[in-house]
């Protein structure tokens, strides 16, 4: 009697201490699924934010979190790092890398589930140079099912091929600022387009205030007046005349004509005045020297359709000495 009494005992304790075989079934499958550690739902801000804090891999700052239909879509970001946001799948736990961007952002809006539109500030995170907003666009409901799974094993680190970019049209009433500023540079070219106009710069002629490391337009500001339809584009510390060579170069034998021949693009004297050129949206064109800015002033059609515009940047080469940008105009809402 003793011995069965024990035997029992002994099946009790194997009992209580064994999970049953269905529930050791499905943590090895959410195991395989998700990686080598299983993820817990989230149903709060404090959750999400208590999930990033305990990732030690995890090298930014939350900023925001924002639920959406049991999800939440978190945007991270610190000074020097680009902006990202990722997506936390709420029945899960799952996050998954959903955009990032060099810019600051000041727009997001929620499209569906992983899916995001964003409008950065043009504001480099990395350097603090400014160029002109753009769209970022994202989404990984193609990738992922409701819960963030694939079926093969959960990287949060992994990045898939999902996000890409759009210009931004502002409205001609909106202004805007963007390029290197507190740089001097001198026009090199400038003219009407069939969809706005363009600027090229090159250095002064004594090669002052122009950094080779970094390629850039100068310092440029955007205004509109409703009542003349004029666009202003005053980009600042810029010059229609770069100036005399450095005599350090005349003393050794250099000329104006012999650094034309051998392809620089400076020095140049870019005449004031109306531009070539033309555009169906504009009326007429200029450029003039008002003190220490070079100022393009475009009076545009009239029109019952609203006008925006945009900004694209560049540079022709060879290295730092042909910085560009073309503003692009367009009417009517798309």
């Amino acid at each position: 009697m003793k011995c069965v009494t024990a035997l029992l005992a002994s099946l009790l304790l194997l009992t209580s201490c064994s999970a049953p075989p269905e529930a050791a079934s499905s943590l090895g499958a959410a195991q395989k699924s998700n990686g080598a550690a299983v993820q817990a739902a989230v149903t709060s801000e404090e959750e999400v934010r208590a999930l990033y804090a305990a990732d030690t891999n995890s090298y930014r700052a939350v900023q925001s979190v924002t639920p959406y239909e049991g999800d939440f879509l978190v945007c991270l970001g610190d000074n020097g790092y680009p902006t990202r946001f990722d997506w936390v799948y709420g029945a899960t736990g799952i996050r998954r890398p959903l955009a990032f961007d060099y810019e600051g952002v000041v727009q997001v809006e929620i499209l569906d589930t992983a899916s995001i539109q964003a409008l950065t500030d043009g504001v480099s995170t990395i350097n603090g140079y400014r160029s002109f907003p753009h769209w970022v666009y994202a989404d990984l409901s193609g990738l992922y099912d409701g819960t963030g799974q694939t079926g093969t094993d959960y990287d949060p680190y992994a990045w898939p091929p999902t996000a890409y970019t759009e210009p931004y049209w502002a409205a001609v009433t909106e202004p805007h600022s963007f390029g290197m500023f507190g740089r001097r540079e001198a026009v090199s070219f400038a003219q009407v387009e069939c969809s706005g106009f363009a600027l090229s710069f090159a250095p002064l002629a004594d090669g002052s205030d122009f950094s080779s490391a970094f390629c850039a337009p100068p310092g440029t500001d955007i205004a509109y007046d409703a009542l003349s339809r004029t666009l202003t584009v005053t980009c600042r510390d810029t010059f229609l005349d770069s100036g005399e060579l450095d005599p350090a170069m005349a003393e050794a034998g250099y000329t104006a004509e012999w650094l034309q021949e051998n392809n620089s693009l400076y020095p140049e004297d870019f005449p004031s005045g109306s531009l070539a050129g033309s555009c169906p949206l504009v009326e007429s064109a200029a450029i003039a020297q008002v003190g220490n800015d070079a100022v393009v002033t475009l009076v545009l059609m009239a029109t019952d359709d609203p006008l925006f515009y945009t900004v694209e940047e560049g540079y022709q080469g060879p290295a730092d000495t042909g910085p560009y940008f073309r503003l692009k105009l367009r009417a009517g809402s798309w």
